[in-house]
């Protein structure tokens, strides 16, 4: 595997495990298992951040699995 195609392999793969934690959270807060200032921990966002994307959730956020 060239360097190039590996660091792309591990950039979109980090990509994919911060979607997939931000998933759960947005889902975990919906379900009132934990508070936004939690998910906004977990995620490394700012709480402001976090109730935004729960106002304004993007497709990506949202779509079943």
């Amino acid at each position: 595997m060239s360097d190039l195609y590996r660091g792309v392999f591990e950039e979109s793969f980090r990509e994919g495990v911060r979607i997939g934690t931000i998933q759960v959270l947005f889902w975990a807060v919906q379900k009132g298992y934990i508070t936004v200032e939690e998910a906004a921990e977990e995620s490394e966002m700012t709480v402001n951040e976090f109730k935004e994307l729960l106002k304004n959730p993007p497709a990506w956020v949202t779509q079943d699995r």
